[in-house]
C-alpha cells in the first residue's frame, strides 16, 4: 500500500504538466471608473468571456489553461460593449510568463509585454501595421517569411490558419511548421485540409471513384481514360449550376463529335427526385453520376476538397488532373488543346445564338430582327477592350504557384472588363424594348442589377415579351424582391452578436446600414467581404455601419455558432455580425426579408427605411447610392 501512495504521488507532477498557470495585469490611463476590461479565448467548442472592472486604470486576469492559446483583451468604457459593434481591442497570449500591458485611453494601441509567444505576437503585429498598399497581396509574403523565422511558435500556427488551406503558398508554408506544432486537433485538421487540396493540383493523377448514374448503374472515372473529361460538381438546387448547363450544352455539342471529350455530371443532391427532374427539364445528355451519402461508393466531392458549387475539372487522356488555364481556353473556343491554333484568340463574346434562338422558337415568337439584333450585341461583345493582353499575361503565370499574382490580375483588370460588357447589355436592353435578345439577356442578368432597377427594365419591356414564359420566371424573382419595396420600415429583430453583445437592427437608426445576408458556406458571399471592407473603411466615420445576417445550414447551434465565429475571424469582417436563428424568439431574419439567393444586401437610411436590395457582389448601384449620400 506504501508502495502504491509513493507512486501516485510521483505521478501528481506530471499529470500537472498539462495545466498551467497564465496571469495578465495592466494599466489603462485616462478611462472612466465604470470602464470594463474583456478576456475573451475559445474553449474547445466554446467562448470564455472572463471580466473585470478598471480600478485606477489597473485591471488583472489570471487562471489555468492547457496549452498556449491566442485570446483578445477588449477595452469597453462603459462598461459594455461598444455600440457600433466596432471594439477597442488586441490580440494577446495566454502563457506561463506574466503579461503587461500599459496603454493611454485605448488597449488596441496599449504596449503588451511577456513571454516569447507575445513578443513573436507584438512582431506579427506591426508588420501588419506597416504593410503598404495592398493587405491581400503583401500578408501572404509576411507570413511566409515569418512561418521561416519562428516554424515552433503557435503564432506562426495561428497566422498561417487565418488563410485558405487551398492555396501553394499556405501549404508551402504548413511544411516547414515543426511536427510538435502540427499535433493539435485543429492543426490536424488543417494539414488534412491541405493534402486534399494538393491531391487535385494540375498534373496529379485525378483521384478514381465509383458513383451510381441515372439508371443505377455503378460508373467510374477511368472508365473514360483516353478522353478529355470535364467534372462538373453541381446539385440540382444549385441556381449558379443550372444557369452554366446551357454553356456546357453548346461546349458538349460542339466537341462531342470529336469523339474526344465528356463531360461528366457529379451531382451533390441528397436524393435522386430532384436530380432527375433537373437533368430532364435542363434536357442533360452527358453522363450524370450522383454522389448520394451513405450509399457505400466513393464520395467524389471529398476526394476532389469540392466545397463550392459549381466545381469544375478537366482530366487530359493520360488520366492526370490540367491546370484551369487550359479548362478556360477549352470553355472559351470550343477547341481540344490537340485542334488549337496557335496566336489565334477565342471569341470574346459569351452569347450562343443556337441557344438564344431555341428559346425565341419555344416562344413561339418571330425571328423577325433577331438575327440583326444578335449581330449588333455579339460585335459590341467581341470587342477587345483588353482582354486579349490579360490572357497573355495570365498565359505566362502557373497555377498555382502564381495564384496571388493570378487573383490580382483578375480582381483588378478582368472584373471591371466583365461588368463593363455587361453594360453594353443593359444599354441595348435599355434601348430594344420589343426584342427578344433584351428578354433573353435580362432574365440572365440579375445580380447586374438591384431589385428596383431590374423591376424597371423589365416594366419597359414591351407587353408581347412580357407573356412569355421567360418573363414569368423574372416576374417569380421581382415578386419575392416585393417582400421588401423600397420605402418601408426595415423588419426590426434582436440578436447577440460575435462578441456576445444583444443588438437590434433598431439601434442603428441615425446611420446608413448595409444589411448583408450571407452565410460561412457561400463562397460568393465572402468574396465580397474585401469590398465591404474598402467600404466600411471609407465612410464608418460618415454614418455607414454594417449589420451582418449568417444564415448557417447546419442544425446543431453550437456548430453554427463555432464556424461563424471562425469566418469571421478568418475573413477579418469586424462589424456587427448576427446568427438568423439563435435568438429565443425563434424570429427567423431570413424568412422575414424573403432571402432566397445569397448574398442578399439590403441599404437602409437613417430611419430604418428600405432604400436598395441587391443580389450577388457584382452590382454597383449601392456603391453609387452610398457615395450620393455620404459624400456630400
Amino acid at each position: 500500500m506504501k508502495k502504491l501512495v509513493s507512486l501516485l504521488m510521483l505521478a501528481i507532477p506530471f499529470m500537472g504538466i498539462c495545466q498551467q498557470k497564465y496571469k495578465i495585469t495592466g494599466v489603462i490611463s485616462g478611462v472612466p471608473s465604470k470602464a470594463k476590461m474583456y478576456l475573451v479565448y475559445d474553449q474547445g467548442n466554446t467562448f470564455v468571456k472572463d471580466s473585470c472592472r478598471l480600478t485606477a486604470g489597473t485591471f488583472k486576469f489570471s487562471g489555468l489553461f492547457k496549452g498556449p492559446k491566442s485570446a483578445i483583451l477588449v477595452l469597453s468604457r462603459t462598461g459594455k460593449y461598444a455600440d457600433t459593434g466596432v471594439l477597442d481591442m488586441q490580440s494577446v497570449y495566454l502563457e506561463a510568463t506574466p503579461v503587461r500591458v500599459i496603454g493611454s485611453d485605448s488597449v488596441a494601441k496599449a504596449k503588451i509585454t511577456g513571454g516569447t509567444l507575445n513578443a513573436q505576437n507584438q512582431e506579427k503585429l506591426r508588420l501588419i501595421k506597416n504593410i503598404k498598399g495592398s493587405v491581400y497581396q503583401q500578408e501572404p509574403k509576411l507570413v511566409t517569411a515569418f512561418v521561416a523565422r519562428y516554424p515552433t511558435s503557435k503564432v506562426s500556427l495561428d497566422w498561417l490558419m487565418s488563410f485558405s488551406p487551398k492555396n501553394q503558398w499556405v501549404a508551402d508554408s504548413y511544411a516547414k511548421l515543426s511536427p510538435s506544432l502540427k499535433q493539435s486537433t485543429a492543426a490536424k485538421a488543417f494539414g488534412l485540409e491541405i493534402q486534399h487540396f494538393l491531391s487535385v493540383f494540375p498534373g496529379k493523377v485525378a483521384p478514381d471513384f465509383s458513383l451510381s448514374d441515372s439508371k443505377g448503374k455503378i460508373r467510374k472515372l477511368s472508365d473514360f481514360k483516353g478522353k478529355y473529361v470535364l467534372l462538373d460538381f453541381w446539385a440540382s438546387y444549385c441556381k449558379p449550376c443550372r444557369a452554366a448547363n446551357p454553356g456546357l450544352k453548346a461546349l458538349y455539342d460542339a466537341l462531342k463529335s470529336t469523339g474526344k471529350f465528356e463531360i461528366v455530371g457529379i451531382s451533390a443532391d441528397r436524393s435522386k427526385a430532384p436530380w432527375l427532374k433537373a437533368i430532364e427539364e435542363d434536357q442533360l445528355s452527358w453522363t450524370q453520376l450522383i454522389d448520394l451519402p451513405n450509399e457505400g461508393t466513393t464520395k467524389a466531392t471529398d476526394l476532389y476538397s469540392v466545397s463550392i458549387l459549381p466545381t469544375h475539372y478537366l482530366i487530359g487522356p493520360d488520366g492526370k488532373i490540367l491546370s484551369l488555364d487550359v479548362l478556360a481556353k477549352i470553355k472559351k473556343d470550343k477547341v481540344l488543346p490537340a485542334e488549337e491554333k496557335a496566336g489565334v484568340m477565342g471569341k470574346l463574346s459569351d452569347l450562343v445564338e443556337t441557344n438564344i434562338l431555341t428559346a425565341l422558337k419555344k416562344e413561339q415568337l418571330s425571328e423577325v430582327g433577331f438575327k440583326e439584333d444578335f449581330n449588333d450585341v455579339d460585335n459590341q461583345l467581341n470587342t477587345d477592350i483588353g482582354e486579349s493582353a490579360l490572357s497573355n499575361e495570365l498565359g505566362m503565370l502557373k497555377f498555382p504557384e502564381d495564384s496571388l499574382a493570378i487573383n490580382r490580375l483578375i480582381n483588378t483588370r478582368g472584373t471591371p472588363m466583365y461588368k463593363q460588357k455587361q453594360k453594353m447589355k443593359k444599354a441595348f436592353i435599355a434601348s430594344h424594348p420589343n426584342s427578344f435578345l433584351s428578354l433573353y439577356l435580362l432574365n440572365e442578368m440579375e445580380i447586374m442589377y438591384s431589385t428596383e432597377s431590374y423591376a424597371a427594365a423589365f416594366n419597359a419591356l414591351s407587353d408581347q415579351l412580357k407573356a412569355t414564359s421567360i418573363a414569368e420566371k423574372i416576374k417569380a424573382r421581382l415578386e419575392k424582391g416585393n417582400a421588401t419595396p423600397v420605402g418601408t420600415l426595415a423588419v426590426d429583430f434582436k440578436r447577440i452578436d460575435q462578441f456576445g453583445k444583444t443588438v437590434k437592427l433598431s439601434d442603428y437608426k441615425g446611420k446608413l446600414v448595409i444589411l448583408d445576408f450571407w452565410g460561412t458556406w457561400c463562397i460568393p458571399c465572402r468574396l465580397t467581404h474585401p469590398h465591404l471592407k474598402e467600404l466600411y473603411s471609407r465612410y464608418k466615420a460618415k454614418g455607414l455601419e454594417i449589420v451582418a445576417v449568417a444564415n448557417e445550414k447546419t442544425k446543431d447551434p453550437e456548430k453554427a455558432r463555432v464556424g461563424w465565429l471562425g469566418a469571421i475571424k478568418k475573413d477579418d469582417v469586424n462589424w456587427v455580425q448576427v446568427l438568423n436563428k439563435e435568438g429565443e424568439d425563434n424570429q427567423d431574419i431570413v424568412k422575414d426579408y424573403a432571402i432566397t439567393s445569397y448574398p442578399t444586401k439590403l441599404l437602409l437610411d437613417q430611419n430604418g427605411k428600405i432604400l436598395m436590395r441587391v443580389i450577388g457582389g457584382m452590382n454597383d448601384e449601392m456603391d453609387i447610392l452610398i457615395k450620393s449620400i455620404l459624400d456630400k
